[in-house]
């Protein structure tokens, strides 16, 4: 039969297990925020990756924006000659006259 003591005994083992489960996990806790912050925090140099890409990017926005500007212009050539050159025939027909 187990006595009081025994009792006693088997209280403290489980209360000192008890705490080193709850150290454990505390300590997992910790090591887990760690790691997702590491986890999130940009690596070494990658900071100056992301702004030499948003510099690249943003080139590129203008680069196509002066391409579409010099579509533009090409699309509407033919046009302006033609006027151009009408607007001029008239003129040298005019003074010849």
């Amino acid at each position: 039969m187990t006595t009081i003591n025994d009792h006693s005994t088997e209280q403290a083992v489980l209360v000192t297990l008890l705490g080193t489960i709850v150290e454990t996990q505390s300590a997992h806790g910790k090591l887990l925020c760690l790691l997702t912050e590491a986890i999130t925090a940009p690596a070494p140099g990658e900071s100056d990756l992301i702004s030499l890409m948003g510099k690249i990017a943003s080139a590129l926005q203008t680069q196509e924006a002066r391409i579409s500007d010099l579509h533009t212009t090409i699309y509407r050539l033919p046009e302006s000659v033609a006027q151009t050159l009408s607007t001029e025939l008239q003129t040298l027909l005019s003074e010849n006259t």
